[in-house]
């Protein structure tokens, strides 16, 4: 049989059960406050993540160009220091 929480004969019930009834409303009041505030804090996290995300693959991105570019005038470079040489070493064999 289940217990009680407050003997049978109590004169209260209806006072002690209206008090137990405006704690538990209490307590649900704050868990609902709670669990808003831990949605909105959530959602914000979520939405900063995001942002973040983005900036980091626009980041990317560019680094990615501006290494293409590199490797782009570096090619040039080496392609016309070979030429260079080439051109030096056809003259020199010429005359």
């Amino acid at each position: 049989m289940k217990q009680l929480l407050f003997p049978a004969h109590c004169p209260n019930k209806e006072h002690l059960v209206r008090n137990q009834l405006e704690e538990t409303e209490a307590v649900a009041k704050r868990i609902a406050k709670e669990l808003l505030n831990g949605s909105a804090e959530w959602d914000w996290a979520k939405k900063d993540f995001i942002a973040e995300s983005q900036k980091l693959a626009k980041e990317r991105k560019d680094l990615e160009t501006r290494a293409q570019w590199r490797d782009t005038i570096y090619s040039l470079v080496i392609l016309a220091g070979a030429v260079a040489f080439g051109v030096l070493l056809g003259y020199k064999l010429w005359h």
